[in-house]
């Protein structure tokens, strides 16, 4: 199970994809967080903590709550243009 999260709601600017990784289906999985770069992970930490980001589905996030998945559950991979920012 994968998810994808963008900084806009037409979902044109890529974040991350969060993959299931290790789950229990009770909330005490862990998740692989793959980014196309270190700057756009770096520009995930700075930003304010209550902008709001999307999911794929559409489903609204705080930046918050994707640092709290990203720090307490996470593992981060940096993989060069895993996903296209182009149309």
């Amino acid at each position: 199970m994968s998810t994808a999260f963008f900084w806009d709601e037409k979902q044109k600017k890529f974040i991350c994809e969060r993959r299931a990784w290790n789950g229990d289906f009770k909330g005490r999985g862990q998740y692989l967080f793959v980014f196309n770069s270190v700057q756009d992970f770096i520009e995930l930490m700075n930003v304010e903590r209550t902008r709001l980001v999307f999911d794929e589905y559409g489903l609204i996030w705080t930046v918050d709550l994707l640092r709290y998945d990203i720090l307490n559950k996470g593992f981060v991979v940096f993989c060069f243009e895993y996903w296209s920012n182009e149309e």
